[in-house]
């Protein structure tokens, strides 16, 4: 089945393909398990890798396919085929601090750095 660049595709439609899977230690992975299984499928996975840029370079030679958060793509995406979600993954991330710390000059940065991460702004 091909699919052109950046079209929104159902995420079932990748049912029969090879997956490239974050290690089971990670809650990626979990995810991972947990939305294939809404879509109706169990990923076949043909490797599992720790570090999301080793899942990019494989996906860029067409090794399988990957759901690699937005935060964590390589900065150069022109070797890849990225699609949007019909049904978008999401997931909700917490950043604790000590009472008090969360006004704090030092940790307001951090905060701010991780919230334009998240949002991609």
């Amino acid at each position: 089945l091909f699919r052109s660049a950046g079209q929104v595709t159902d995420l079932a439609q990748f049912a029969h393909d090879d997956w490239l899977m974050p290690g089971p230690e990670s809650s990626c992975h979990e995810m991972t398990q947990r939305v294939c299984g809404a879509a109706g499928f169990v990923p076949r996975a043909v490797a599992l890798a720790t570090d999301f840029s080793v899942l990019a370079a494989l996906a860029a030679v067409d090794a399988g396919v990957a759901l690699i958060p937005n935060m964590a793509l390589p900065a150069d995406t022109s070797e890849l085929s990225l699609h949007s979600l019909s049904e978008p993954i999401t997931r909700s991330i917490y950043a604790l601090t000590p009472t008090g710390a969360a006004g704090q000059p030092h940790v307001q940065c951090i905060l701010e750095h991780l919230t334009q991460a998240a949002t991609g702004v």
